[in-house]
């Protein structure tokens, strides 16, 4: 169900867990360990490539942090971030989860509200 995808967030080494929003919703735990176990979420090659994509964001974020005066880097950051957590995307919904994570970061918050 493409709403139990609220449910879900995803940690840095891939594991999809509850959001932490829903843990007072009496069916949501309940929903998101079935949903793992139906999709095979937390099949060990998908926590990697999740695991491999935090870490890609992570490098991104970095780049950004560290290039705040450079417009074409930070084009080139922003569009990345952005292609990742596009809902065509491979794992876009760790993608979008992982760039959440960073939101406190100006920049970052501003790509995440224009999604």
């Amino acid at each position: 169900v493409e709403s139990d995808t609220k449910l879900l967030e995803f940690l840095p080494d891939g594991r999809p867990v509850l959001s932490p929003k829903f843990h007072n919703t009496p069916d949501a735990k309940e929903r998101v360990e079935e949903s793992k176990l139906l999709l095979n979420l937390d099949f060990p090659t998908f926590n990697e490539d999740r695991e491999e994509l935090y870490n890609r964001i992570k490098e991104l974020v970095q780049d950004g942090d560290d290039n705040q005066g450079n417009a074409a880097v930070m084009g080139i950051v922003e569009r990345d971030l952005r292609r990742l957590m596009d809902k065509d995307s491979e794992y876009s919904k760790a993608a979008e989860c992982y760039v959440r994570g960073f939101r406190n970061r100006y920049w970052v918050e501003a790509i995440i509200l224009s999604i």
